[in-house]
């Protein structure tokens, strides 16, 4: 029994495709573009945090130049001061790393649940294509899907690389501004100082 040629065919290729191309940067985003923006994202406050020590380095020499202590005590003390901060910054934060870690992996299951879907139901429009003997160039359409996925790959790593990490969207003078308005806020409401 032959199949019946028919411009459906059309169809079940873009279904295919979008298929493919779903999948793939479903997959790119969680094993690459993540760790991307991850690293991005710490070298941007690397980068603030400089500016900031800039700003306040001549007042960081004056309290810590009226000291009789040795340059290496100075260091040990700004040291332990930074080590306590993250101690107590990590231990406060914990509720928060986890309510974010639990967003994230809900987020993940989601992304996993909804590539699942989107190949099963590709998966279900060939299958109904093939049971109605509508001719579909499944072969050709796989080969032409895995080729579109390469360039998309391609355009997408390029893009990270080329483009998105060397984008610096975290302003240092925004990010101050920020902070102090956030500082006087904070005093206004808590009556401090």
């Amino acid at each position: 029994m032959s199949c019946k040629e028919n411009k459906l065919k059309n169809i079940i290729s873009v279904v295919i495709q979008v298929t493919f191309i779903f999948t793939f940067l479903t997959v790119f985003f969680f094993l690459y573009v993540q760790g991307v923006e991850k690293t991005e994202f710490q070298n941007q406050l690397y980068i603030i945090v400089d500016d900031l020590m800039k700003d306040n380095k001549d007042e960081l020499r004056k309290i810590l130049g009226k000291s009789t202590l040795t340059n290496n005590q100075k260091y040990v003390l700004i040291a332990g001061a930074i080590d306590m901060m993250e101690e107590k910054i990590s231990q406060d934060a914990k509720d928060n790393i986890q309510s974010v870690n639990e967003q994230n992996y809900k987020t993940k299951l989601k992304a996993l649940q909804y590539m699942v879907i989107a190949i099963l139901g590709a998966i279900l429009l060939v299958n109904i294509f093939i049971l109605f003997n509508i001719c579909i160039p499944l072969e050709y359409q796989i080969k032409e899907a895995m080729i579109v996925i390469i360039f998309v790959g391609l355009t997408e790593f390029c893009f990270l690389q080329l483009i998105a990490s060397r984008y610096i969207s975290a302003n240092p003078n925004d990010i101050k501004r920020t902070i102090g308005v956030a500082i006087e806020k904070w005093i206004q409401d808590n009556n401090k100082i």
